[in-house]
């Protein structure tokens, strides 16, 4: 059978052992075999002697995956999701397609493959998650569905859990002042969890077919029709809420809770993080508290401080249809074939310029479809507070740039999960004849990096933006994205409206 750009992600997704990475490994490395766009649709059909030959995958990793593969296609799992796909009016989004939301497109681990009921548009894209306790009190519940209705006045989508307490509050609040909201759930779409919020959903997705009104939605989920609610399952769902959000709203947390997981993925991912302040007693509040206290969110009283926090964001935003196809078309960039450069002949001051690619592995769970017996609540079943991002493993290789027709067009993934860093630095054609030039970055070691991204901060009267402190370092946007967060965590900068400056010493104060 013929298979389209999305069944075959969904192929790949539901083959056991394959994750992101992976997936990744295998598109690039068959583009370069073939000298070829890269296209999914061939990934699917290669044989394992073809897969022994992509760089970087061995004789018993080939034939895992094409057994993974064979067990998809050969016990029609393929064919059982795509029916329950139809019946339950659902619908995939991949990276092929423009109306994968372009925010999310662009963090790490970043899902390859979402399960849609509703409908997700660009309205979506000017949104704010929302998330606290399940247990939460009255007024937690009374700020979250205040805040939420507030933004929904003015246009702005909420985006939360789908849990209960301050997630389902944020939902109806929006929906109530015909709002859009999204709800990313930590089940599949035909076994939605909780229970008690099934008509927060259901209304979500009959308000999205109502032409009547502009209220309605989606919800999402980032695992097959039929899988059951796992403890698992949605710790990992919280990056998707701040991923897809412009700012993040912390409405009560305890210390060690999932709202607070979805608080360290907001940091990591460089989006505003906001709290609540609450009762100074309050277990509830704690978490919101402690980040307020270590300066890692802004204290929020109304809508009107986080629309002045996500203001400034929502002039970046990707919005015009020929900034959404360049996103959705990072896969058909011509891959040029490969070129073996031998260091030793470069110039001294080069030799030792090769840069290191970073690659995030991300663990891809197996789904099945067994049934929890016990799952309370998002914030009972996260266990760890916000702690640095950990630091991902890294291969050498040599970056590549387009042919000398193309030169000046950096080549480039918007896959946030393996995304390749290119350098404007080029080979000189005269020492070097190569039709496709070889890009060649400077090494900074860790201390390097840290130390440039605070020589280049000042105080508080100093303080500059995202797009200055990579300009004036002469970094690249994802080392000091990768940088700032632990330097923000060990309380040496600070970050307020997506600007940073150096914390001032109390003694100098």
């Amino acid at each position: 059978m013929k298979w389209g750009k999305n069944e075959c992600e969904l192929i790949m997704r539901l083959a056991y052992g394959i994750g992101p990475a992976t997936a990744h490994k295998l598109l690039v490395g068959e583009a370069e075999y073939s000298q070829q766009h890269p296209d999914i649709r061939r990934v699917i059909p290669l044989d394992v002697e073809t897969m022994r030959q992509l760089d970087g995958l061995s004789e018993k990793g080939a034939i895992k995956i094409r057994k993974a593969l064979d067990h998809v296609i050969n016990n029609h799992i393929i064919d059982q999701e795509l029916e329950l796909i139809e019946k339950h009016n659902a619908h995939l989004l991949t990276f092929w397609d423009l109306e994968y939301p372009p925010m999310l497109r662009n963090i790490r681990s970043a899902p390859r493959v979402l399960w849609v009921k509703g409908k997700i548009t660009t309205r979506d894209y000017s949104a704010v998650g929302i998330v606290g306790a399940r247990k939460c009190t009255q007024y937690g519940r009374e700020q979250a569905s205040r805040i939420a209705g507030q933004l929904a006045d003015v246009g702005t989508t909420i985006i939360s859990g789908g849990a209960l307490g301050i997630d389902a509050a944020s939902h109806q609040a929006a929906l109530e002042r015909g709002g859009r909201t999204i709800a990313i759930i930590g089940s599949g779409l035909a076994k939605p969890y909780p229970k008690d919020n099934i008509p927060v959903f259901r209304s979500i997705c009959e308000l999205e077919r109502d032409d009547s009104t502009l209220a309605g939605g989606a919800v999402i989920s980032e695992v097959p029709m039929n899988t059951a609610p796992r403890p698992e399952l949605f710790p990992a769902r919280n990056r998707i809420i701040s991923g897809m959000s412009l700012a993040t709203l912390i409405v009560e947390a305890a210390i060690k809770s999932g709202a607070m997981r979805t608080a360290s993925h907001a940091i990591e991912q460089g989006r505003d993080l906001l709290a609540l302040p609450g009762r100074v007693d309050s277990r509830v509040s704690a978490g919101c508290h402690q980040l307020i206290k270590d300066g890692l969110a802004t204290i929020a009283t109304s809508s009107a401080d986080i629309l002045d926090t996500i203001a400034q964001e929502s002039l970046t935003l990707v919005g015009t249809e020929e900034s959404l196809k360049r996103d959705a078309d990072f896969y058909s960039i011509k891959i040029p074939a490969p070129q073996h450069l031998n260091p030793n002949d470069l110039p001294p001051n080069q030799q030792a310029n090769i840069q290191s690619n970073q690659e995030l592995e991300c663990s891809d769970e197996s789904v099945d479809s067994h049934t929890i017996s016990n799952v309370t609540s998002t914030d009972s079943l996260a266990t760890t507070t916000i702690t640095a991002p950990a630091t991902s493993s890294t291969t050498s290789s040599l970056d590549q740039t387009q042919s000398t027709v193309e030169k000046d067009q950096l080549i480039a993934t918007t896959h946030s999960t393996e995304q390749s860093v290119l350098s404007n630095q080029r080979l000189d054609e005269s020492a070097n004849p190569i039709t496709t030039h070889q890009a060649i970055r400077k090494v900074f070691t860790e201390n390097e990096i840290v130390d440039t991204i605070l020589k280049n901060l000042g105080t508080e009267g100093e303080a500059r933006s995202f797009d200055e402190l990579v300009a004036l370092s002469k970094l690249t946007p994802e080392q000091v994205t990768a940088h700032i967060v632990p330097l923000e965590i060990r309380r040496q900068i600070v970050r307020r409206n997506g600007l940073y400056w150096k914390r001032t010493p109390k003694k100098q104060r």
